[in-house]
């Protein structure tokens, strides 16, 4: 993946979101809170089963700008923590964000805005 369409973000009521996540093995991402912030923030999501799970952090143009994590989480809920930095400590500057959750069948992903 060399960078992000956030077009592809399809707003859906919660339920249909539980339902198609269910079918396909992957998580609910709820929101992330704070939002906007200034210092970090959390990521969250549920999964229905242990499976191995991608965040990628990507800026406005769609680059990707922080490989959040990239490993196995465990079932039920799960939470990451960003501090606004690159994948080489920089801190970013301030604006519009986008936070995906991939793994072999989807991804699910979300907006937010980081503040300094």
């Amino acid at each position: 993946m060399t960078g992000y369409d956030p077009s592809y973000l399809v707003p859906a009521d919660i339920t249909s979101i539980k339902k198609i996540a269910e079918q396909i093995n992957i998580g609910v991402m709820s929101q992330n809170y704070p939002n906007p912030f200034i210092v970090n923030t959390n990521i969250e999501f549920q999964l229905p089963a242990d499976q191995k799970i991608r965040v990628v952090i990507y800026d406005l143009n769609g680059r990707t700008v922080r490989n959040l994590a990239d490993r196995m989480f465990y079932s039920g809920k799960n939470t990451l923590i960003w501090d606004g930095t690159d994948d080489s400590g920089n801190r970013l500057n301030s604006g519009l964000y986008f936070y995906v959750l991939l793994n072999n069948n989807l991804k699910v992903g979300n907006k937010m805005i980081f503040t300094r």
